[in-house]
């Protein structure tokens, strides 16, 4: 469903990037789903979307909106200081009958803008169609006037089912609902209903639905999706209501009872990244490390890098359940000459997971008469880990030339071109990018290069390993 979008983003920063090279930046892309589904009804359909920031800490207050239903609740993501800068949101949607759209994620602050429109279509399996009575009758004598109103056909609204009721237990995660109503029409003429639902007071945007033409009662299923958090405990009042129909709606309860959960959360470190760094040694240059981790709860984990045997800095990261979650560090070197290290992640709280792994530098000397631009380091990151999914890399590097001169370049990555960018150098001298991330299903050795179209035209590649343990 939907177009896909990259994963990953370039960054520009002078001399390292920082929070203060990221410009305020909210995507909210659908990624690839199934755009038809068919199959027999009532069926469940599920949303998904990724919400990016540019940095932390942030909020991104959003809404998921529909071609016919509108918009839906309002609802918040929270990024933690040092944590991941995406996340996942889902929407589970029962369908009752055969239709079609799109779906999409409105950001309402920073701004405030809509993703990409993602259509879907369901059809649902062959539907009985109701057979006309063929027995002959004889034709009555007519009562009244022939240009008297039939009798108003009056729509009766009914909830069958809300999913998953009454729900006790954790909420580390916003509690999807979805309910399931049903309209039924006595025989007669087509007709469109219009119906809406009802959640707590609050009337959700009107909808439609067609009948067609019968000549025996009729019925068709409508449904709703939505979700409540932990500060929404206690008793709910769903309601639905068709046009024409009763002046009260038929309704029904749920409760909501959010309790905490105790224990530790069980981490996985699924992979990491560390440094392969070739480049100039002329001055103290960063490397870094990534961990790529997932729990089983909503979990907060202190966790550091130990390089070398020495222990770094303390950082705290805010993980969710379902979602993969990168964190990680850099440090700095004053080597003069090529070497190689362990660096290893270590998690502190909860079961406590850590991943030791190796990273290398390869001092390359200054070109003794260098032209308008210099790659001055190319870093690409080695994966280690459970190749379970495809390894998934990213690179970076750093130019050098007088300020305001505009560098043309691109990446190439295991030997395919990939896109062409223009960056202007900045004040300080120094630009330094990031390639976007890419997968390795190869699951060996690579290499990657930077090609600089204009100017002098420098070039600059360094290999990167791929571990797979398992």
């Amino acid at each position: 469903m939907g177009s896909a979008s990259r994963e990953g983003q370039l960054c520009c920063w002078a001399p390292r990037c920082s929070a203060a090279c990221w410009p305020p930046l909210l995507r909210s892309p659908l990624p690839p789903l199934p755009a038809k589904q068919s199959g027999a009804c009532p069926a469940t359909v599920t949303f998904t979307g990724t919400i990016q920031v540019s940095r932390t800490p942030a909020r991104v207050d959003y809404q998921w909106i529909d071609s016919g239903a509108g918009e839906g609740r309002p609802e918040s993501l929270f990024f933690a200081a040092g944590g991941p800068r995406s996340r996942q949101v889902t929407l589970p949607l029962a369908v009752g009958s055969s239709g079609g759209g799109w779906k999409a994620i409105r950001i309402l602050n920073a701004g405030g803008h809509d993703s990409r429109r993602a259509a879907y279509q369901v059809t649902c399996g062959t539907e009985p169609q109701p057979t006309p009575t063929r027995t002959p009758t004889p034709t009555p004598t007519p009562t009244t006037s022939p240009t008297t109103e039939p009798p108003a056909q009056k729509p009766v609204p009914q909830i069958v089912d809300v999913i998953p009721g009454d729900y006790e237990g954790a909420c580390t995660e916003p509690i999807a609902y979805q309910a399931t109503g049903r309209i039924s029409l006595p025989a007669g003429p087509a007709r469109k209903v219009t119906y809406w639902w009802i959640l707590d007071g609050s009337k959700w945007k009107e909808q439609a639905v067609d009948f067609p033409a019968g000549d025996q009662p009729r019925t068709r299923e409508v449904s709703a999706a939505w979700s409540l958090d932990s500060s929404r405990n206690g008793t709910h009042t769903l309601g639905l209501m068709a046009g024409g129909g009763p002046a009260e709606p038929a309704e029904r309860t749920f409760t909501l009872a959010c309790a905490d959960e105790g224990g530790d959360a069980k981490l996985t470190v699924e992979y990491m990244l560390t440094s392969h760094f070739h480049g100039r040694c002329d001055g103290p240059f960063s490397l870094r490390a990534d961990a790529m981790v997932t729990t089983d709860r909503e979990a907060e984990v202190k966790y550091r890098l130990v390089v070398d045997g020495k222990p770094g800095t303390l950082r705290t990261a805010q993980l969710k359940p379902g979602v993969r979650s990168r964190i990680g560090d850099f440090w700095y070197s004053n080597a003069k000459s090529g070497g190689t290290g362990v660096v290893r992640l270590e998690i502190l709280n909860q079961n406590r997971p850590a991943k030791q792994e190796p990273y290398s530098w390869a001092c390359v000397p200054a070109e003794p008469s260098p032209g308008t631009v210099q790659i001055t380091q190319i870093e690409p990151m080695g994966y280690y880990g459970d190749c379970v999914a495809d390894p998934y890399m990213t690179a970076f590097g750093e130019f050098r030339a007088a300020p305001g001169t505009e560098v043309t370049y691109k990446w190439v990555i295991d030997g395919q071109d990939r896109e062409t960018f223009t960056h202007k150098i900045p004040e300080s001298g120094v630009l330094g990018i990031q390639a976007w991330s890419w997968s390795r299903s190869a699951r060996t050795d690579g290499t990657v290069r930077i090609e600089v179209l204009n100017h002098n035209k420098p070039t600059a590649q360094a290999g990167y390993p791929v571990r797979c343990e398992r």
